[in-house]
């Protein structure tokens, strides 16, 4: 079959929607993805060695305003554009968020059969008014199943997992040592992993760099996320003592070492990391 997914933005879309991918081609099926240049897509799938199409899609603005009023028009030429590309498939499935939402539309007018996945348990604006011409939804947790129309067809999924994070738990010694070395981290202490998503969370790191002056670090140290719009200023906001050690990354995109590694993950993230989180049995909080 041929299948092309839609979705991105941030990691946390893109991420499941590359585990269902492996997934499809290990099977033996075709994987297009489409979304936009300036989301983390236009690098993370290209790099997973998917075919990538970028296509133009605007948020779903709510206040009134001129990018607002004109969103309509750049949504008619979106669905036009990616309307080959959706007749190229014999499945469409959306992954959420805005970026779904032209390629999602392009396959209706195809008359291609649409799948949805909802991440979260309160579901977003796009997938909430998609649903109701959706053939599916798949759902992450149950819970979410009552922001649908009655007569949509949903059906609880879980949240996919890439297998490189499905590893974990079973290879969790040879990890450790690989972050020890790759994120220069002491292997005799414990680690305390901290991040906000992919974008980060400037407030989370903020509060980071406050505690580690009233920290008792014997035996601790950091690995902070900070996403990469913070990296710098948190580096050079970190006080001087190496009582505990913090290893500052703008983004990880082998997160596998991360959840490998931690003690403990202290995060502001979403759906994906909660699947995650569980699938490693990373206490969390």
């Amino acid at each position: 079959m041929k299948i092309l997914i839609a979705g991105g933005g941030t990691a946390g879309h893109v991420f499941p929607a590359l585990a269902l991918a492996e997934r499809l081609t290990s099977r033996g099926d075709e994987v297009r993805f489409a979304g936009t240049a300036s989301g983390q897509e236009a690098r993370l799938v290209p790099a997973a060695g998917y075919r990538f199409e970028e296509v133009e899609a605007r948020p779903l603005e709510r206040k009134v305003s001129m990018r607002a009023l004109t969103a309509p028009i750049a949504a008619v030429r979106s669905v036009g554009q990616v309307r080959p590309l959706a007749a190229w498939a014999d499945v469409v499935v959306g992954m959420g968020g805005y970026v779904s939402v032209p390629v999602a539309l392009a396959a209706l007018r195809s008359r291609r059969p649409l799948v949805l996945h909802e991440q979260n348990a309160v579901p977003g604006l796009a997938n909430r008014t998609l649903s109701r011409s959706a053939r599916t939804v798949a759902l992450a947790f149950r819970e979410a199943r009552r922001a649908f129309p009655r007569r949509t067809r949903a059906v609880v999924t879980g949240n996919p997992v890439r297998p490189e994070i499905l590893a974990v738990p079973g290879d969790r010694a040879r990890l450790i040592e690989e972050a020890c070395r790759e994120l220069d981290l002491a292997p005799d202490r414990r680690t305390m992993v901290v991040f906000g998503g992919s974008q980060g969370a400037l407030h989370l790191n903020l509060a980071v760099v406050d505690a580690l002056g009233r920290l008792d670090g014997k035996g601790l140290q950091v690995l902070l996320l900070t996403g990469p719009a913070h990296a710098e200023s948190v580096r050079a906001a970190l006080p001087p003592s190496e009582d505990v050690p913090v290893r500052v990354h703008g983004f990880l995109e082998r997160m596998e070492l991360a959840y490998a590694v931690a003690d403990v993950v202290v995060a502001r993230s979403g759906a994906t990391t909660v699947a995650e989180l569980a699938v490693c049995g990373v206490p969390s909080m």
